[in-house]
């Protein structure tokens, strides 16, 4: 492990690998917080070297003190499940002398998501002479592993959980602006390197400079061999870098030249079938999708499994339900929820397939499944709304009689709100929207202060728009009016 200043995250760490390894070794890189302090009192190995641009330096010195036959490197912010260190210890007692690494996925974790972003890495290898990281950022072992053979294969039964990923606006420039340095001063080592080509195309596509992006990647892939990982994702956000700017032929162009490169890749099939939807080329984006297969043969780290599951599943919902293939989009639908019970966006699109089919029993399954991910949301009060108006039945009365068994369930008491607003009912609507408001819903204050405001009480209006924003700071409306009420 390598750290630095990182005293808020690393007790963390360090206490979910406590007692699974033989042996915990430290890299500081020049801390001034309580960092080295810690990481002894938990009995690891301590070791300072300056900060020498380059994080490979630092995880090769990390490498050099290692004792062990395997290694697994962690950043200070990520911790280890026990069932995850279960599998690997499992996995190193069980590897064949051919395979020599592992690759994990590494789940980030947000306070403010059910599910962040997922990517995978080559976090376990041997140790074995000869085995080191390259290059200062975004550094790679895989290189000097496939130097010295083996297989490299994955453990799906274990993951690591990074949680300390800034993703505020500040702290992803400032993580942009250290990478373009330090991969400019990996291109003069190494002009025309083809990976760190990429990464300056990948490094300008997050940071939402299209153009950029594709005047790297496009460098990328006119100097890369095909055997390299990154070309196949080089293509890929080359097609994707045109799609943001709304070049959708060039798009699919160059979604073609990398299949023609490489062959049919998982990432450029889902890709360029992801566009194809976009200008209602269905046909065409459900044999991408189709053509989809676990080929074992592609770099290990060059896509993400999630395609062969979930992501291909409701993308080819959505294209089956646009050509009328209702039944088909039913069971990718479900498919969906099978891999991934709380996938929203599924079950309200099985529900919406199930509602132009009659499919009341379909209807249902697609409510239950909202409800057993959120509860008694507002997503799940409209949904079985439609279903019970569509089976014959009282609605709103349903949702009265579900707000007395469950008089803090937001979502019924918001389906009955809008039914009584809709009937101007203002009387009996505000205290149903009192109790929302009570129960930290942004939108009820609004309608308050909309009420409010129609009752010419503009100081109260005012109050009630400033709580919605208080409630939800992105609440648009409110924040207009507050606005129009101040200028």
């Amino acid at each position: 492990m390598i750290v630095r200043d990182a005293e808020s995250v690393l007790r963390a760490c360090l206490e979910s690998v406590r007692g699974v390894f033989d042996q915990t070794i430290i890299v500081d890189t020049g801390s001034q917080d309580r960092t080295i302090e810690i990481a002894k009192e938990f009995g690891a190995e301590t070791y300072e070297v300056p900060w020498a641009d380059s994080f490979s330096v630092a995880r090769n010195e990390s490498i050099r003190h290692a004792k062990m036959d395997w290694i697994l490197w962690l950043d200070a912010d990520d911790t280890l499940p026990s069932s995850s260190a279960k599998a690997i210890r499992d996995t190193v007692n069980r590897a064949t002398e051919r395979q020599i690494a592992f690759i994990l996925p590494v789940q980030g974790v947000r306070p403010d998501e059910a599910q962040g972003t997922r990517v995978y890495h080559i976090k376990l290898f041997r140790n074995l002479p000869g085995v080191q990281f390259e290059r200062r950022v975004h550094e790679q072992v895989l290189p000097s592993l496939q130097a010295l053979g083996g297989n490299i294969g994955r453990i799906n039964a274990a993951m690591v959980l990074h949680s300390g990923y800034d993703r505020s606006a500040a702290g992803q420039e400032a993580k942009r602006a250290r990478d373009r340095r330090l991969l400019l001063l990996d291109l003069k080592e190494q002009p025309g390197d083809a990976f760190t080509l990429f990464n300056l195309g990948a490094t300008e596509y997050q940071a939402e400079s299209y153009r950029a992006a594709i005047d790297w990647l496009q460098k990328c892939v006119k100097v890369s061999h095909k055997a390299g990982s990154h070309l196949p994702r080089a293509y890929a956000l080359l097609g994707l870098a045109h799609h943001r700017i709304g070049a959708n032929d060039k798009a699919l162009l160059a979604f073609d030249a990398g299949i023609a490169a490489v062959g049919p890749h998982p990432t450029l099939l889902f890709d360029s079938a992801t566009v194809l939807a976009h200008v209602s080329r269905f046909r065409d984006a459900r044999l991408r999708l189709l053509a989809i297969s676990e080929d074992t043969s592609w770099s290990p780290d060059s896509f993400d499994p999630a395609i062969f599951g979930t992501r291909r599943s409701f993308l080819l919902g959505v294209v089956s339900q646009e050509l009328g293939r209702h039944r088909d989009a039913r069971q990718h639908y479900l498919d969906v929820l099978r891999l991934e019970p709380g996938h929203i966006r599924a079950a309200i699109a099985l529900f919406n397939v199930a509602r132009t089919q009659g499919d009341g029993e379909t209807m249902s399954l697609a409510v239950d499944a909202v409800s057993n991910s959120q509860g008694y949301s507002e997503v799940w009060a409209e949904l079985e709304m439609e279903r019970l108006t569509a089976a014959g039945a009282d609605a709103e009365r349903s949702m009265r009689e579900m707000i007395d068994s469950n008089p803090d369930a937001i979502g019924p008491i918001y389906c009955v709100v809008k039914y009584l607003l809709d009937r101007a009912e203002y009387d009996e609507a505000e205290p149903l929207l009192k109790r929302l408001n009570a129960l930290g819903h942004a939108q009820s204050a609004y309608v308050l202060g909309l009420i409010a405001e129609s009752d010419g009480e503009s100081d109260a209006a005012r109050s009630w728009f400033e709580r919605a924003t208080t409630l939800d700071p992105c609440h648009e409306d409110a924040q207009s009016k507050l606005v129009r009420d101040s200028s």
